[in-house]
């Protein structure tokens, strides 16, 4: 019969005045880290737990993200430092709670580069990351586990190297247990292509999806607006209240920001090609060498198509949507973006972040037209759709062709959505307007489902279910 799962606690080796110091650092480094944080220290708020964050050799102390919204309620964990727990020579020390769940938290963050493709780096040992005490207490105790958590993304493509490299840190040092590691931010596709080892467990943080519920609760009850931390230079995001606020004057938008994703001018060039761009607000911002070059890296059997739509859209790049905003766009790139042009259409065309067919990524690009009420396409991975619909959200199948989502060609996708938006745009925005009120009910529906999900607080609720299938 399985024990209730009630309590979690965090285990750290090191507290400091401005929090308690997650894991991710080699002991060579401490001195250096110390000396950072007495160096800084006056300027830091106070933190729960705080992180290293890494670009390259350089390191800064910022606040962790993920752990951080648990230290209060409703939560309330509770964080243990490792020399108070009993480890077989101090009997002062106190006891290990078997009815408790400890994680070893090591997290990426917004403002820190992935710590799992930092653990690649060759000087990187897994040994190192903990003192004596906290090793041995890993590796006798079955509750005591490591947790890597991405809180930035929904998933990007995890190198087998990574995992091999754990599994050898656990090999090494004869652990033996089940569930030693466990990792958010890795979907059911990419699992299939990891060593398939026990001492291995992953679960989805559904971060995007959570933060876009914040976002939509905090607009939708201040008729000002969104106005946190991160909102400056007196700019304010905003979501339109009701369906019917609209000044409609395209079919569509598409706001990329970066090009350096090939396959974002290039559906962009397709579009110029189709006759389409002045049907849509169409934005393609940040200069990229990847689009310079872009002709030398397509294959010799598709360069004349490919390079034929690069080339039209090195002619008129950059694109700005209004050369006023263009600033903000590019500040505000995630959810805070300027909302004009979902007045202005009826539906967006999501350029995503990645859209190989070996993983499923979802960002804050695909969840922004939710937010705004509108249908849309997803330039992205293929089964983009089908994972939104497990997760309750409703598409659009019945005013348009999405057969798109499950043809894992990106050139055959990026064809069928031209495909679909030709023909959208033949009708008059009259038309296409009456077309797409038949779906205003399922566009209000996934909106409020971005609140609900937030409410039910999927970075708690996925990994509590994960711990609960560990508890004998």
């Amino acid at each position: 019969m399985a024990r209730k799962l009630e309590k979690i606690k965090l285990l750290f080796d090191y507290e400091v005045p401005s929090g308690f110091l997650q894991f991710g650092y080699q002991k060579n480094e401490i001195p250096e880290i110390f000396e950072l944080h007495s160096r800084d220290e006056e300027s830091f708020e106070h933190m729960d737990t705080s992180i290293i964050r890494r670009w390259g050799k350089k390191q800064q102390w910022c606040k962790s993200q993920y752990f951080q919204e648990f230290m209060s309620n409703p939560h309330n964990w509770e964080c243990v430092l490792t020399h108070e727990l009993y480890d077989g020579y101090n009997p002062q020390d106190k006891f290990i709670d078997s009815d408790a769940h400890y994680l070893i938290p090591m997290e990426s963050t917004w403002w820190q580069g992935d710590f799992l493709e930092y653990t690649l780096d060759k000087e990187f040992k897994w040994k190192d990351c903990f003192s004596k005490k906290l090793l041995k207490l890993l590796k006798t105790y079955p509750n005591v586990r490591i947790l890597c958590v991405d809180a930035r993304e929904g998933s990007y493509i995890m190198h087998k190297e990574v995992f091999e490299k754990m599994l050898s840190f656990l090999d090494e040092e004869k652990i033996n247990h089940k569930n030693k590691i466990i990792i958010s931010g890795i979907d059911d596709k990419m699992q299939e292509k990891i060593p398939n080892d026990k001492r291995i467990t992953f679960f989805n943080n559904e971060w995007y999806i959570s933060k876009a519920g914040k976002f939509v609760t905090q607009c939708l009850t201040n008729d000002e607006g969104l106005n946190e931390d991160r909102i400056r230079d007196n700019y304010e995001y905003d979501i339109r209240h009701h369906w019917e606020h609209r000044d409609v004057q395209k079919y569509f938008n598409m706001m990329n920001r970066n090009s350096s994703r090939l396959h974002r001018p290039y559906f962009v060039g397709r579009l110029i090609e189709e006759g389409l761009l002045d049907k849509g607000f169409v934005s393609l911002m940040t200069k990229s060498k990847e689009l310079e070059s872009a002709g030398l890296t397509i294959p010799n059997s598709v360069k004349s198509k490919k390079c034929k739509a690069y080339d039209a859209v090195r002619e008129i790049y950059p694109l700005f949507i209004d050369e006023e905003d263009s600033e903000k766009v590019s500040e505000f790139h995630n959810y805070l973006s300027v909302n004009t042009p979902y007045v202005q259409s009826l539906f967006t065309i999501v350029g995503e972040t990645n859209a190989e067919k070996d993983f499923l990524f979802i960002t804050e690009k695909t969840i922004k037209p939710i937010m705004n009420l509108h249908p849309f396409f997803v330039i992205g991975n293929p089964y983009t759709l089908k994972k939104l619909k497990t997760l309750g959200f409703k598409t659009f199948s019945s005013i348009w062709n999405e057969a798109y989502d499950e043809e894992e060609n990106l050139d055959n996708r990026i064809e069928m959505v031209i495909d679909e938006v030709k023909k959208l745009t033949e009708l008059s925005l009259d038309e296409l307007l009456e077309k797409i009120q038949k779906i205003k009910n399922i566009c209000i529906y996934n909106r409020e489902l971005l609140v609900k999900i937030y409410h039910e607080n999927p970075r708690y609720k996925n990994l509590k279910k994960c711990l609960q299938k560990t508890v004998i």
